[in-house]
């Protein structure tokens, strides 16, 4: 069960991460920093600009992986063509394209345990969601996805629905298991 996934740090330029980049509950510099913590601790000495404007990346590794990155032309982009940074992407190059640490980036993901995905319309996280879900699918994964019209984390809010959410992926379980 993936309930609102982030599942790559490899494209900070999806739709959904345009669309909510300024977000209150998590905005897009945030959710990089969280990424930035997640792989390197308080360590890390990385811009998060620098990957908020994808420029963490090379153009090569971008064509490499564009199929991965589908993107909508309802949503106007702000960013520019971006500059690349070679030596950054030496470093972090296999990190971020490694699948136990971004799972969308897994070349093959056939053989995953069938799935239950859920997904908010105001997420930054959101298209990893659908991205994830489109692969397995078409991998022959079973995947059952449940999309809301919520924001990130609203699962820890007392509204009514949230309860809902819970109960529909308890009775996903008890169908399923």
């Amino acid at each position: 069960m993936l309930f609102y996934p982030a599942l790559q740090a490899f494209d900070f330029d999806t739709d959904s991460y345009v669309e909510h980049a300024c977000d209150a509950w998590m905005p897009r510099d945030t959710a990089i920093s969280f990424w930035l913590w997640y792989a390197y601790g308080t360590v890390g000495s990385f811009n998060v600009t620098q990957f908020a404007l994808n420029e963490h990346t090379t153009a090569e590794a971008k064509a490499k992986y564009a199929e991965y990155f589908p993107r909508s032309e309802n949503v106007p982009r702000t960013s520019k063509p971006t500059q690349e940074s070679e030596a950054q992407w030496a470093e972090i190059g296999d990190l971020i394209t490694l699948s136990y640490f971004s799972p969308l980036m897994a070349t093959d993901v056939r053989g995953q345990p069938m799935t239950y995905v859920v997904t908010c319309e105001q997420d930054v996280f959101r298209e990893d969601g659908f991205m994830y879900v489109k692969r397995l699918r078409a991998a022959g994964v079973r995947v059952a996805h449940a999309h809301y019209l919520a924001m990130h984390d609203f699962l820890t809010m007392p509204v009514d629905y949230a309860r809902r959410v819970i109960e529909n992926a308890a009775r996903y379980l008890a169908w399923n298991l």
